[in-house]
C-alpha cells in the first residue's frame, strides 16, 4: 500500500479509537451519573425514614411522657391524701390510701412509724427498730417497748436492758453494736449495782455519761463503805 493510503488508514483508525474512548467516557459518566442519583435516591429515601421513625417516636415519646406525667400526679395526690388522712388520726384509712400508690417498703414503714404502728414498721423496714427505741425514750415511754410483738434482735436486747434479764445481757453485751444501745446496757447493770460489768462494758465503748456514772457509783460505794467502818459495832 501506498504512503497516502497509509496515513489515510491511520487517521481512520485514530478516528475510530477517539470516537469508542468518547462513546466509552460518555457511557462510564451516564453509569456514574445514575450510581450517583441511586446513591441520592437511597440517602433521601433513608432520610426521610429516619425522619419518619423520628417523628414517630417523638410523638410515642411525648404520649408516653404524658401518661407518666399523670400517673405520677395522681400518685402524688393520693400519697397526700393518705398523709393527710394520717395526719388527721384516721390510720386505717390513710394506710389503705397509701397502698394505692404502690408504696416502696421504706415509705410504707414510715407511715406506720407515724401511726405508731410500731411493730409493722418495724416488720416491713427492720432498721426502723432504732428508731422506735429512740423515739418512745424520747418521750419517756420506753417502757411501751415491752410490749412490741415483733420479732427484732434490737428489740429483744432492748427488752433484756428494760427489765434487767442479767443473764441474757451478759451474752448480748458480747454482740450489741450499737454504741448507744450498749450503754444502756452498761447504765442497766449499773443501776442494779453491777459496777464490774459496767466498766467491762466501758472499756471498748469509752462512753462519757457512763463513765462518769460509774465514778459516781464507786464514790458512793466507797462513801457508805467508809460510813459503816466508822460507825460502832
Amino acid at each position: 500500500e501506498t504512503i497516502p493510503q497509509l496515513n489515510e488508514l491511520i487517521k481512520e483508525r485514530l478516528f475510530l479509537d477517539e470516537t469508542l474512548f468518547f462513546k466509552n467516557l460518555e457511557e462510564d459518566q451516564k453509569k456514574s451519573n445514575v450510581k450517583k442519583l441511586q446513591s441520592i435516591v437511597i440517602a433521601g429515601g433513608l432520610i426521610c425514614t429516619l425522619l419518619v421513625i423520628t417523628i414517630i417516636s417523638s410523638r410515642v415519646q411525648i404520649k408516653d411522657y404524658r401518661m407518666v406525667a399523670e400517673q405520677q400526679i395522681t400518685k402524688a395526690n393520693t400519697s397526700s391524701q393518705a398523709y393527710e388522712l394520717l395526719a388527721s388520726g384516721k390510720t386505717d384509712q390513710g394506710i389503705a390510701k397509701l397502698k394505692e400508690t404502690n408504696p416502696s417498703g421504706a415509705k410504707l414503714a414510715e407511715a406506720y412509724f407515724i401511726s405508731k404502728q410500731y411493730d409493722n414498721a418495724i416488720n416491713i423496714e427492720s432498721d426502723y427498730a432504732n428508731k422506735v427505741v429512740s423515739k418512745l425514750y424520747e418521750s419517756k415511754e420506753e417502757n411501751k417497748i415491752l410490749g412490741l410483738k415483733t420479732q427484732n434482735k434490737y428489740i429483744d436486747v432492748e427488752k433484756h436492758i428494760l427489765s434487767y434479764d442479767r443473764n441474757s445481757l451478759l451474752v448480748d453485751k458480747e454482740f450489741v453494736q450499737d454504741k448507744e444501745q450498749l450503754a444502756r446496757a452498761g447504765q442497766a447493770f449499773l443501776k442494779n449495782h453491777d459496777i464490774a460489768t459496767a466498766k467491762e462494758i466501758n472499756l471498748k465503748l469509752n462512753n462519757e455519761p457512763l463513765k462518769q456514772a460509774i465514778q459516781d457509783a464507786e464514790n458512793s460505794l466507797a462513801a457508805i463503805t467508809l460510813a459503816a467502818k466508822a460507825t460502832p459495832s
